[in-house]
C-alpha cells in the first residue's frame, strides 16, 4: 500500500480492502465477517457494500443475508489481459510445452507476495492442481514466485521481504534461504526448481520472462506431477521452459 498522505483516499483504499476479501473459498461474506477481516466498523461496513452493490461489485444474496462479487468485477481485469501482449504470443508455446511434457504450463504477474496466474494449460481436466486466470499461489513457496522475486526492482524486492520478515518472524530465515538459492540456480542456469513445497505431488521449474529489475515481472513455470513418492528430475525438463521463454521474447521483439 502506498505511503499515507494528503493525496490518498482512504475510502478507495477501504472499498478494494473489502473486495479483496472475498476468495474461490470465501465466495460469500457478510457484513460481520466482512468487519472481522477488514478491522473497519460495522457502520463502515455497511455504506461500502451498499455502495459497491450500486456499482456492480457486489451482488446482495438475500437469502444468506450475504455478499458475492458481482459481474462488474469482471470488467476491472479484462482490460488488463487484453492488453497484455506477452500473455497472447505465449499462449500457443504453452500449450505446445504442456502437450510435450504432459506438465502443467502457467504464466503469472507479481501482487504483492502472491504470484498471480493470467495463464494456464493442463495436461488433463484432473490436473491436481487448477490455477484458473487470476487465482493466486504464495510467491515465497513457489518456483514461479521466487522467479518473479528474482527479476524485481531492488527497491520493491527490498520492501516486500521486509515484510514478510515482520509477517513471519522466526519462519523466515528458512523461507529467505530457500529463496535465496533460487537466485542462485537463476545465476547459475537461467531457471530455479522448488519441490513439493506448495503441494507435496507437485514439483515445478521457473523462468523469468523479464529482465532483472523490472517493476511488474512475468514469470513461466512447469509443474510435473510425482506418481508413487517418485522425485522426477526437472532439470532434464528446463531447456524446453528457457525455449518457451526464448520463443516469447523472439515475437515479442519481431512483431
Amino acid at each position: 500500500m502506498p505511503a499515507i498522505d494528503k493525496s490518498f483516499s482512504s475510502t478507495i483504499a477501504q472499498g478494494f480492502g473489502l473486495l479483496r476479501c472475498f476468495t474461490a473459498t470465501r465466495p460469500l461474506l457478510g457484513n460481520k465477517e466482512l468487519s472481522d477481516l477488514c478491522g473497519l466498523p460495522p457502520s463502515t461496513i455497511a455504506r461500502l457494500t451498499h455502495t459497491l452493490c450500486a456499482l456492480g461489485l457486489l451482488v446482495r444474496v438475500d437469502r444468506h443475508r450475504k455478499y458475492r462479487l458481482g459481474y462488474g468485477a469482471l470488467t476491472l481485469a479484462y482490460p488488463v489481459l487484453a492488453n497484455m501482449r506477452e500473455r497472447h504470443l505465449a499462449r500457443r508455446h504453452m500449450r505446445d510445452l504442456t502437450d510435450r511434457t504432459f506438465g502443467q504450463t502457467s504464466m503469472a504477474v507479481l501482487h504483492g507476495l502472491d504470484a498471480v496466474y493470467i495463464e494456464s494449460f493442463r495436461p488433463e481436466e484432473q490436473w491436481l492442481s487448477r490455477p484458473e486466470i487470476g487465482s493466486v499461489r504464495p510467491a515465497l513457496h513457489t518456483a514461479i514466485g521466487h522467479a518473479l522475486l528474482y527479476s524485481l526492482e531492488e527497491k520493491r524486492y527490498r520492501y516486500l521481504m521486509s515484510s514478510a520478515r515482520d509477517h513471519l518472524g522466526r519462519q523466515f530465515s528458512s523461507i529467505n534461504r530457500r529463496i535465496q538459492d533460487s537466485f542462485s540456480q537463476l545465476e547459475r542456469s537461467g531457471y530455479c526448481t522448488v519441490r513439493g513445497t506448495y503441494r507435496p505431488e507437485l514439483h515445478a521449474l521457473a523462468v523469468p520472462l523479464t529482465a532483472r529489475g523490472h517493476d511488474d515481472p512475468i514469470a513461466f513455470n512447469l509443474s510435473i506431477r510425482a506418481y508413487g513418492g517418485s522425485c522426477p528430475d526437472l532439470d532434464q525438463f528446463a531447456p524446453h521452459l528457457i525455449e518457451l521463454r526464448d520463443r516469447t521474447l523472439d515475437e515479442m521483439g519481431g512483431s
